[in-house]
């Protein structure tokens, strides 16, 4: 079992059209849940579920470098983080043995 997460924060002018983008892309992507933090609303956690650590890696060098092949909705998001791409934190996790 593989957990990959993405975690950045979304301006407030933006929230709208982030919110709709979140729900055309867990439409298109079944094992993609995204949460807001209650406590600090604009930041998101993307949790994708079952991704292979090779599929996480190719993820993070499209979203972070923006090279090789992706989804180029993926990095639609980009626009409306509040800090810029440098903000974008991933991580992967396999299930403790």
């Amino acid at each position: 079992m593989w957990l990959a997460f993405s975690e950045y924060h979304i301006d407030s002018i933006h929230r709208a059209k982030y919110m709709s983008w979140a729900e055309k892309m867990t439409g298109r992507y079944p094992s993609l849940q995204i949460y807001e933090g209650t406590d600090q609303p604009g930041l998101f956690v993307e949790v994708w579920e079952g991704m292979e650590h090779s599929a996480f890696q190719a993820l993070k060098s499209y979203r972070l470098e923006e090279t090789g092949e992706g989804d180029a909705d993926l990095l639609e998001m980009k626009q409306w983080l509040a800090q810029g791409k440098e903000r974008i934190h991933m991580w992967h996790f396999h299930k403790a043995k």
